[in-house]
């Protein structure tokens, strides 16, 4: 992790200590560990300083936990753990003493004496005060340690002696990590002889697995290349051959749009022309029955009251003039009828030959293939003569729809 490992702390006598790794701290717990169990068994020691060695390994297998899932934590977890094992590092400072210190030996063996006794020689040493001197045990720690300081002065207990006891244990553990160091330094060799043989050989066998491999990977992707290519080029050939196609129906429909559009828009302004026509011969003719059955109705309202009617219909005169008005009116009325159905039904015949130009120019954009004789046909029907209805033998082909269909689904 890119986490820092930073531990620090104090003991008893106020000393200070900082560990950037955790085997660092591990080896200095274990020595601390090692040091209470060899120099101070059992309830040697008294309070505060007996919960130590309850604290130290409890500390360590913290420790051990934190190294065995150092690589999993994230950042914030490695934190929190580390902040833990902070937390209890400082609460030593009220019940462990370092085994470094010289008078530490002396104050385990006072402490055997009796534990007032070493408490009393502990606070002379560090405090330079004495405890209550009317009770013995604390008189006499303090002249244990005023001994001490005096050193060869007194022969209860000498400082040099726990010097020299404190050396020896230093020494004895500068041997002990040594052994350590030169038998797994003696393993790691033993261990790298074989793992460079291992390499050696495992690089000559990856040099011709990896010549056998390439060898065939490069025919493979040879292969592979060939094919792709072959298939792009023939894949492209499509693509060009069917926009070229595409190319021509487009430009053919192009060109029929050209031909077709100012008809279309020509049938469809004479549709709204004929419409036009057509309700006005309507209102016309609407018109003249109106009037004409107005008039009709005077003249026989007329008659049936028995009143004289001014033109008279028992004279030859009166009748010529009255059959020449009805037969007026009636031609008249049939020639607006006429006019006003031949303009409707030439708007009609106008808006379907619109409609047909659109399908064919459809036809012809979604590639339908449409015959040359079904061409001929659709365009007579387009260009034709228009049957207007006012002769009796006026005639035109008719909308070729279903012929159209037919040949399309050919």
């Amino acid at each position: 992790m890119a986490n820092s490992f930073q531990v620090s702390f104090r003991d008893y006598s106020g000393k200070g200590f900082e560990y950037k790794s955790v085997s660092e701290i591990k080896d200095f717990l274990q020595n601390e560990i090692d040091f209470l169990e060899e120099n101070a068994p059992g309830g040697t020691l008294p309070p505060p300083f007996i919960n130590a060695k309850k604290s130290l390994p409890m500390i360590l297998q913290k420790v051990n936990d934190f190294e065995a899932k150092i690589d999993t934590l994230e950042s914030v977890q490695y934190i929190n753990l580390l902040q833990v094992i902070q937390n209890e590092m400082n609460n030593l400072d009220r019940q462990w003493l370092w085994s470094g210190h010289p008078y530490v030996i002396n104050f385990i063996e006072n402490c055997k004496l009796s534990p007032n006794t070493g408490l009393a020689f502990l606070m002379a040493i560090l405090q330079k005060r004495l405890l209550d001197i009317n009770q013995y045990d604390n008189l006499k720690g303090a002249i244990l340690a005023y001994e001490y300081q005096m050193q060869n002065k007194s022969d209860i207990v000498t400082r040099r002696l726990g010097e020299e006891k404190t050396f020896e244990n230093f020494i004895n553990r500068l041997d002990d990590k040594t052994n350590d160091l030169i038998k797994k330094t003696d393993k790691y060799e033993k261990t790298w002889e074989n793992t460079q043989v291992e390499i050696i050989d495992y690089n000559k066998k990856f040099k011709r697995v990896n010549a056998k491999l390439l060898q065939r990977t490069q025919k493979k992707r040879d292969n592979e290349f060939n094919t792709y290519m072959e298939n792009t080029k023939n894949e492209f050939e499509d693509y060009i051959e069917k926009q070229k196609n595409r190319a021509q129906e487009l430009e053919n429909t192009y060109q029929e749009l050209l031909r077709l559009k100012k008809p279309a828009d020509y049938w469809n302004q004479r549709a709204k022309t004929y419409q036009t026509q057509g309700n006005w011969h309507f209102l016309i003719l609407t018109i003249l029955l109106l009037g004409g059955m107005c008039i009709f109705g005077h003249y026989f309202t007329q008659w049936l009251y028995a009143k004289e009617l001014k033109l008279a219909l028992n004279n030859l005169e009166g009748v010529v003039i009255f059959g020449t008005m009805i037969t007026i009116y009636i031609f008249m009325i049939r020639s607006f009828a006429k006019l006003a159905f031949s303009s409707f039904h030439l708007k009609r015949d106008a808006e379907e030959r619109e409609q047909l130009t659109y399908v064919y120019l459809s036809l012809m954009n979604e590639g339908a293939e449409i015959a040359k004789e079904n061409q001929s046909i659709i365009l007579q029907a387009l260009f034709s003569r228009v049957d207007t209805g006012l002769l009796a033998q006026d005639s035109s082909p008719t909308m070729p729809t279903m012929e159209i269909l037919k040949s399309l689904k050919q």
